[in-house]
């Protein structure tokens, strides 16, 4: 993402708690899943699990709920797609990670008439395309140093 610095800084915890709580859901959601059935529901094996020890136990896990983790990071972002994007694409990207998830970099010349410089907001880690890139003609004209 293209953007001034100040927006650029602004944005950067916002990102920053939102992987970390997807994260931590996605390792809740893990752990519930060991707990879990995959029955429907009210039908007699549904009961036998509801009966069991597993049901028992998914109560007694010290994480949070990974529904929780979920609205939290709705209520921070305010897009459902966004959440959902953050959890299926994002988050598992950085389970073996355990913060600076991101970092700013400086474009090198501000345009005549920009608030300020500009900057580029990207994911820390994140393997990059092999080879040549083809970018838009939009991006390589803003780029232009």
């Amino acid at each position: 993402m293209i953007t001034t610095i100040s927006k650029a800084k602004e944005v950067r915890p916002l990102v920053e708690k939102c992987i970390t709580i997807a994260r931590k859901g996605l390792l809740a959601e893990d752990a519930a899943r060991q707990h879990g059935t995959t029955a429907d529901r009210g039908s007699d094996a549904w009961k036998t699990w509801r009966k069991s020890d597993k049901y028992r136990a998914r109560g007694t896990q010290p994480s949070p709920r990974p529904v929780t983790a979920r609205r939290r990071c709705l209520q921070l972002l305010g897009d459902k797609q966004a959440v959902y994007v953050l959890f299926d694409a994002v988050a598992p990207r950085f389970t073996d990670r355990t913060g600076g998830y991101t970092r700013i970099l400086r474009l090198a010349k501000p345009r005549l008439g920009d608030a300020g410089t500009r900057a580029i907001i990207e994911f820390v880690g994140v393997p990059r395309p092999r080879g040549r890139t083809q970018r838009s003609p939009d991006i390589r004209r803003r780029c232009a140093v």
